[in-house]
Parts: C-alpha cells; sequence; structure tokens
C-alpha cells in the first residue's frame, strides 16, 4: 500500500517545519508535545493553536513591521483613501467608528459599532465602484467624441 505524502508543516511548540508521520500531528517530536503539555498544565486548558502566540520565534518567522501603526483607524483610513473617497462624509463617518472600537472602554458596544462599521465600509466600497464606473464612462465618451471627430 502506498502512503500519503503529508506537507510539512510547523510545528505548534518551537516553529520548525517537519514532515509529519499522522495526518493530526501538531508537535514535530516527543520533546515538544511534553513541554507543549505542561505549559498547558501550568497555565491552564490553553489548545495548541492558542500555544502558536508564545511559542519562540525562530528565522523562518515574519519579523512584524514596527513602523505600520495597525489600529483599527488607521486600517480604515488606508482603505478608504485606496476607494478615493477620504473627503466623503461616510468616511468621516467610519473613521470616527474605528476610533470609538479602538478605545479599550467600549465593551459590549463594539459589536453594534463593528456592524455599524461594516455596513459604512460596505456602502463606502460601493461608491467607490459607482465612482469608477463613472470614471470609465466619462472615458469612454470622450473617446467615443475623438473617434468621430477623426472621421
Amino acid at each position: 500500500m502506498q502512503r500519503f505524502q503529508r506537507a510539512e508543516r510547523e510545528c505548534a511548540y518551537c516553529g520548525r517545519t517537519f514532515k509529519p508521520k499522522r495526518a493530526n500531528a501538531i508537535y514535530d517530536s516527543d520533546a515538544c508535545r511534553a513541554a507543549a503539555r505542561r505549559k498547558r498544565r501550568k497555565t491552564g486548558r490553553q489548545t495548541a493553536k492558542n500555544m502558536e502566540n508564545d511559542r519562540k520565534p525562530t528565522e523562518n518567522d515574519e519579523q512584524p513591521d514596527e513602523t505600520v501603526d495597525k489600529t483599527l483607524k488607521n486600517v480604515i483610513t488606508r482603505q478608504i483613501a485606496q476607494y478615493g473617497l477620504s473627503d466623503h462624509w461616510r468616511a468621516a463617518e467610519a473613521i470616527a467608528l474605528a476610533e470609538a472600537m479602538d478605545k479599550p472602554d467600549t465593551g459590549a458596544a463594539k459589536a453594534a459599532l463593528s456592524r455599524q462599521l461594516t455596513a459604512l465600509m460596505e456602502k463606502l466600497e460601493a461608491l467607490s465602484k459607482k465612482h469608477d464606473d463613472a470614471v470609465d464612462e466619462v472615458i469612454e465618451h470622450a473617446r467615443q467624441l475623438r473617434e468621430g471627430e477623426e472621421t
């Protein structure tokens, strides 16, 4: 019987890549499995996926870009700028909602703010597509006028 070749994956504890012998293997060695178990016992019930945040960094890991501010407000602001709608009133409202969500004291209101922000961003995305379509129509109309003048 031919064995199925499994893709390499990273150990959930140490981060080294390994070829698993079983389909559900998440650790590269018994030592990592035991160390992860000891850590779970010490810190309470924690899954291997949660431990990924606590594992030792390796040379394969991407280094975080410290220059990028990853607050929700800045992410939303960059997205709106990509849409080309920075001056739109809905953009200002979306940025204000993102700012409110960045505050630690919003608590249970975050779900409502998130729904509002999602709805606003969908409207802004639709507006940017309409804007792009309108620009394309103007360009096409100008091209047709030029072609009419040439003949």
